[in-house]
């Protein structure tokens, strides 16, 4: 049995990537409550139907999902970017921007999709391994261009605060860090939030872009993303290496 997923609502101007999205969501019981094919559509069903999750392209055809962001937050969505190519210029943008995750159509099925709803939905972070190393390349960038403060001038955070920073750059949800560090979920928020507060951002993506463009963690390992379970696995295992890469389905 499925479990019930929050309220969500889908943009691409592509109309078979939209009726995909359609499909996978609704095959793993999340409640999509409508579907948008330009920025204005989207806009527009947030402001009448107010999801709690916006799945959505980086460009709505010729327009940027990042110059709507500010209106989707603010009506108290968050944003799941979920791209079909692997090309992921602007991601960081889109991520200081408010974004809260980031797939490839290609490599998410079905259920790595609904998962992925479910961990932006209660405030963490789902970024798809590739991510992961583009962001670790633009790190590299701004460090050979010195772009990243001085040790000194870095932001002073409590051994705790570390950990639950290392642990997001990971991927890792409240849950996963609080077995790993040995403390009640509602800990691990309290340090989230004063971590947000400390860097000034307001998602777990936000905050690792930042981190890393600052120096305050490690870059990420590319590896799969991180189960509820704390277990890594991208795809069920008949779809390993040479499957085909196609984009969830179900419609048949």
């Amino acid at each position: 049995m499925t479990r019930p997923g929050p309220t969500v609502a889908a943009a691409t101007a592509n109309p078979l990537h939209r009726d995909l999205i359609e499909v996978a969501l609704r095959e793993q019981g999340v409640d999509l409550v409508d579907t948008a094919s330009s920025l204005a559509g989207l806009l527009r069903c947030c402001a009448e139907r107010s999801p709690q999750v916006v799945v959505s392209d980086s460009n709505l055809g010729s327009e940027s999902l990042q110059a709507g962001l500010p209106v989707i937050l603010a009506g108290g969505a968050r944003v799941l970017v979920f791209c079909a190519d692997a090309s992921t210029e602007g991601l960081v943008e889109v991520l200081l921007g408010g974004a809260s995750g980031y797939l490839l159509l290609r490599d998410s099925g079905p259920a790595q999709l609904a998962e992925a709803v479910r961990s932006v939905a209660q405030g963490d972070a789902a970024l798809h391994p590739g991510v992961a190393a583009s962001i670790l390349e633009q790190w590299r960038a701004l460090q050979d261009r010195g772009g990243s403060e001085p040790a000194a001038k870095r932001l002073t955070l409590t051994p705790r605060e570390q950990e639950v920073l290392d642990a997001m750059v990971e991927g890792l949800g409240n849950k996963a860090m609080a077995i790993r560090m040995g403390v009640a979920a509602k800990t691990v928020e309290q340090h989230k939030a004063r971590i947000f507060d400390k860097l000034g951002v307001n998602t777990q993506a936000q905050a690792v872009s930042v981190a890393l463009r600052n120096g305050l963690v490690e870059p990420p390992v590319e590896r799969p993303p991180v189960q509820p379970d704390g277990s890594r696995h991208l795809r069920s295992p008949d779809r390993g290496e040479g499957a085909n890469p196609d984009p969830p389905t179900g419609a048949r």
